[in-house]
């Protein structure tokens, strides 16, 4: 479930938004959130919570004057701020040697097709300043997701891309295509559509999920050991200054830790194993 912290502080002010009731669901469109913020209750609402930290900051003992205390100001202030952040990377673009770029949430609009995005990446750069030339000659990486829409061979924005810069060097988030190996690798393990299944049928009627088949509760435990390594080697890609050889190392310590378990159980289904041993779980629970 997802929900707007500021709007909530501030209930008068939801006037039904969706997101101070909350959002739930396995996927939630970027589209919802960026319409959110940019309505006039969530603006208000954010604007507000500055006289909660300006009484918190005059409980600390800092003094902020008398003039700076309301709404409006708020909103000089992030204005000013978001500028000055601006043009700080205006700056470090302008006396860079390199850059690279990133773009994702290209399957948020159906209707999307790869020259819109690159058309959208162009306008985005020549805002903050940089031209046509800068792009041949400057830069070096281009990062997304591996949608065909953005890595595909022919008309990818990733192709369309290197016509225009030759040397530069598409690549794949790590992350994102962990989980899509991840997805691929299990498809063929039956016993996932049943746990899928169980699952599916745990949510909808919880009544009927008193007795699991033992071997189903085994799977379980598998599944959440095998997730958390899972889990870590996600993280890792997620970091700032991820070099190829931390994607190396961490994809060899997850794959010989995968392979550990087909004979060493993992820390959960160990746990399992054991109080079924003393008798705690028994067979056909």
């Amino acid at each position: 479930m997802m929900f707007c912290k500021s709007c909530r502080a501030f209930p008068s002010l939801a006037k039904g938004n969706n997101l101070f009731v909350g959002v739930g669901g396995g996927k939630i469109r970027i589209k919802t959130l960026q319409e959110h913020s940019k309505t006039t209750s969530h603006s208000t609402a954010q604007a507000l919570r500055l006289r909660n930290l300006v009484e918190l900051h005059h409980k600390n003992g800092l003094d902020l004057g008398d003039t700076y205390k309301n709404d409006n100001a708020c909103r000089t202030f992030v204005q000013a701020i978001g500028q000055s952040m601006k043009d700080d990377l205006v700056e470090k673009l302008k006396n860079t040697h390199f850059f690279s770029v990133m773009s994702d949430s290209s399957v948020d609009r159906s209707h999307a097709h790869s020259q819109g995005i690159l058309d959208a990446i162009l306008v985005g750069l020549r805002n903050v300043g940089l031209t046509e030339q800068d792009l041949k000659s400057r830069m070096v990486g281009f990062g997304c997701d591996g949608a065909s829409l953005m890595m595909g061979v022919h008309n990818g924005v990733a192709a369309k891309l290197k016509q225009m810069c030759p040397s530069i060097v598409p690549i794949w988030c790590v992350a994102h295509r962990l989980e899509l190996s991840a997805l691929d690798s299990i498809k063929s393990v039956p016993l996932l559509a049943e746990l899928k299944e169980t699952l599916n049928g745990v949510y909808k009627h919880y009544s009927h999920s008193a007795k699991l088949p033992y071997k189903m509760v085994m799977f379980i435990h598998l599944v959440l050991d095998i997730l958390q390594e899972l889990k870590q080697l996600s993280l890792l890609f997620q970091r700032d200054g991820l070099t190829l050889q931390m994607v190396s190392d961490g994809l060899q310590t997850t794959t010989l830790s995968l392979v550990a378990m087909q004979t060493d159980p993992g820390p959960r289904l160990q746990k399992v194993l054991d109080e079924h041993a003393l008798g705690i779980w028994r067979q056909g629970f």
